[in-house]
């Protein structure tokens, strides 16, 4: 998964309720990262990560998959499997269009 661009301030986020719920469920495979507010970008996925396994990443950093693809749905979470089929992500909640509005603008 790549960094585009990290949290500013030291404070962490809190882990949202739907993240630990997310976490809860046996997904059968590793997963690398559970992600919210996520939009899909061709065949990658932008979001913000929360409980990277690689612990390169920081609760709330923002980040983009590498090319994945839903594999599995379980309790309205998604399961995302890279296309190489390495790396496994877990969409929690997916961007709304209307919470494009929520982003400042240039």
């Amino acid at each position: 998964m790549s960094k585009v661009a990290r949290c500013v301030g030291s404070d962490v986020p809190p882990t949202p309720l739907k993240v630990l719920a997310a976490r809860r469920i046996e997904w059968g495979v590793i997963v690398d990262a559970y992600l919210t507010n996520v939009a899909k970008v061709g065949a990658r996925y932008s979001a913000i990560a929360f409980a990277d396994r690689s612990g390169l990443i920081g609760d709330g950093e923002i980040v983009a998959t590498p090319p994945s693809r839903p594999v599995e749905e379980q309790q309205g979470f998604v399961l995302l499997q890279s296309y190489c089929g390495r790396d496994h992500y877990v969409v929690v909640n997916w961007l709304e269009a209307d919470d494009a509005g929520a982003f400042p603008g240039p």
